[in-house]
Order: C-alpha cells, then structure tokens, then sequence
C-alpha cells in the first residue's frame, strides 16, 4: 500500500517539520509506525515513510507491506487511524 501528500518546498520550515515526522514515524524498529502497524498489529511486515524534496511543493510517501490476509479496503482505514494515533502518542 502507498500513499502519497503534497508537502511544502524544499527549505522551508514547514518541509523540515513534515520531514521530521517522517523520521518520526518511521526510522528505525522502535518507530511509531514499526511499532503500533507491524509489531502491535501485525498488518505489515514492512512500514516506512519518507519526504522527496522538491524546490516547488514536493511529497511525503508513506508505504507499507500487507501481512497475508490483508486488502486494501481493510487496510485504508486503520492506517490513517494508526498514524494519527502514533502522531498524538509522542
């Protein structure tokens, strides 16, 4: 599964926040996503976001790698609820 976000230009404050929360969410095996989608959930064996700097409005992808059994109907939902989530639970 993947899905992507418009985020601001390269060099702006706001590219380097929303670069951040990618960091956040993703880097390393006690990352939020790494822990609440994969680890706690078992929805995926893979999870990962990161930020493609653009010098006009760039994007942030965010990726995951379905555990057998899962579609991307089942899937849509509690990923944006699991990222929220993992975004307030700092």
């Amino acid at each position: 599964m993947v899905e992507s976000y418009r985020i601001p230009a390269y060099g702006s404050k706001d590219f380097y926040a929303v670069d951040m929360l990618n960091r956040l969410l993703s880097n390393g095996n006690s990352s939020r996503l790494n822990k609440s989608v994969k680890d706690a959930e078992q929805k995926a064996v893979y999870v990962g976001s990161f930020s493609l700097p653009f010098e006009h409005p760039g994007l942030a992808i965010a990726f995951a790698i379905a555990t057998q059994g899962w579609t991307w109907t089942v899937w849509r939902r509690p990923w944006t609820k699991s990222s929220s989530a993992c975004a307030r639970n700092r």
